[in-house]
């Protein structure tokens, strides 16, 4: 079976799009048409079932299949149905509206040490519950966790699961990816939940120091990302360092033993985060996590506003992205979002992009497209859309002012979301776009905003900072 089109059935599943692909298959998002259920359903390759390997490819998939249905918790993705279609097996699945934690990494997200903590503090929940249920999950990374609009964290991906009875994977045989991977599990030795909490000090390492442990130094030389991380101040490093060395230990005999005991550990150090008392902090500074600093600005050239919201135009990122990715790959749509934060012009977007490209002659062949193409031109025509709406309003509004929907520059948006992002994570631009569609001033917008944030202090800290 290939890729399946819209309003194509698989058994009682409406396909409505393609959500992802990877090395073992499709995942669309489809219509239960017998109850009116938006759902996740995934496929394997046709081309895995027709080789020598097809039989062993498909129990796996049921072993999934099988993993995940023991696993009914609310951070971990449910699975509701098993099905073969034109001897293709696909698993039907939870619908989850969030967004990949990986992305955000990708994107270079700055994650505050509390926001952190939860996410850690959530997949943890999840594997001990699976870890009771005799599953141990073997690929916990960035790409398998999902964080849903309520800032619920959702563990997916069971597919190379082993289960407390399954003789699938035998001695010997790699399973997992290699990033995260325990030590025993990168020799293909026998594994049990120590191994799903060594890849969860992995992410831990990685969220704080936006890198991984140096896979060949010793223990001690590979914490020093975390040495010289600046989002941590002495006393939380004092805190945090001995919970990640013990999570990473090559010894699973020398790491937490089962994930209660490192969540104990997490809701340990959530508890003096939470506590400005506990560091000592006056009453200006009760907020202890750590505040990155704000975007960098061009020395060049101030950011004007009616160049910035052209570039931050959709129809025009959508362009950009369709002319880099058959340089980069994959990675052109997160580096245009990262040289955004940072170009005043699309001439300055597009050397900075063109700087990522390694083949000189694909490098000038990228720049002549602006042109050839029509990006420069759509993007001229947006800039002279701005400065018009600009010149009549300052900040722009829909002419409807009984249903008015507030827009703002991109230049304010991307600091907005930088502010809220500390306190809410990934999720700060999907509420902040949902939230624009329901504000009529920009005060009405921040007051919204501010109500996401759980802490009193912390939504006052917000205000402030984006009113100033």
């Amino acid at each position: 079976m290939s890729v399946i089109e819209p309003s194509e059935l698989i058994g009682k599943y409406k396909i409505e799009c393609v959500l992802g692909k990877g090395a073992m298959g499709v995942v669309y998002r489809a219509l239960d048409t017998d109850i009116d259920r938006t759902v996740g359903l995934k496929t394997l390759h046709a081309h895995l079932l027709e080789g020598e390997q097809g039989d062993d490819f498909s129990q796996r998939f049921l072993q999934e299949a099988k993993a995940a249905a023991r696993c009914l918790h609310a951070n971990i993705v449910t699975v509701f149905d098993f099905g073969v279609h034109d001897s293709t097996p696909f698993i039907v699945m939870e619908y989850v509206d969030g967004v990949e934690l990986k992305s955000q990494m990708v994107a270079d997200m700055t994650f505050s040490l509390g926001l952190t903590l939860d996410i850690i503090k959530q997949i943890l929940e999840a594997l001990d519950y699976a870890h009771e249920n005799g599953v141990v999950h073997r690929d916990i990374k960035p790409a398998n966790i999902m964080i849903m609009d309520n800032g619920r964290v959702k563990v997916s991906d069971f597919g190379v699961a082993r289960l407390d009875n399954s003789n699938l994977t035998s001695t010997g045989m790699m399973v997992g990816t290699p990033n995260y991977m325990s030590p025993e599990a990168m020799y293909g030795l026998n594994v049990d939940g120590r191994s799903d909490l060594y890849s969860v000090g992995i992410l831990l390492f990685e969220l704080i120091t936006k890198k991984r442990p140096l896979p060949s130094a010793g223990l001690e030389e590979a914490m020093e990302p975390l040495n010289r991380c600046t989002n941590l101040n002495p006393v939380q490093l004092k805190q945090i360092r001995p919970l990640i060395l013990k999570a990473l230990q090559p010894n699973p005999e020398a790491r937490f033993q089962n994930a209660t005991e490192f969540l104990i550990q997490i809701n340990s150090i959530a508890s003096l985060v939470d506590s400005s008392q506990e560091f000592g902090q006056d009453t200006d500074q009760k907020t202890i996590i750590f505040r990155p600093p704000p975007l960098d600005r061009p020395k060049e050239a101030a950011r004007d506003s009616t160049s910035q919201t052209a570039l931050g135009d959709q129809s025009v990122l959508s362009a950009l992205e369709s002319s880099l990715v058959r340089y980069i790959g994959p990675a052109a749509k997160a580096l245009i979002k990262k040289q955004c934060k940072t170009s005043t012009t699309l001439s300055d977007l597009s050397l900075n992009l063109a700087r990522h490209i390694p083949n000189d002659d694909e490098r000038s062949e990228f720049l002549k497209n602006l042109e050839s193409t029509g990006i420069r031109e759509l993007y001229l025509s947006k800039e002279a859309e701005a400065s018009k709406a600009l010149g009549r309003t300052g900040i722009l509004q829909t002419a409807d002012k009984k249903n008015a929907t507030l827009q703002l520059p991109d230049e304010i948006l991307q600091s907005v979301t930088s502010e809220l992002a500390f306190f809410v994570g990934p999720l700060a631009s999907r509420l902040i776009n949902k939230t624009l569609k329901r504000s009529s001033s920009l005060d009405e917008f921040y007051k919204k905003l501010a109500s996401y944030i759980p802490d009193q202090h912390e939504q006052d800290t917000f205000l402030k900072k984006v009113k100033k």
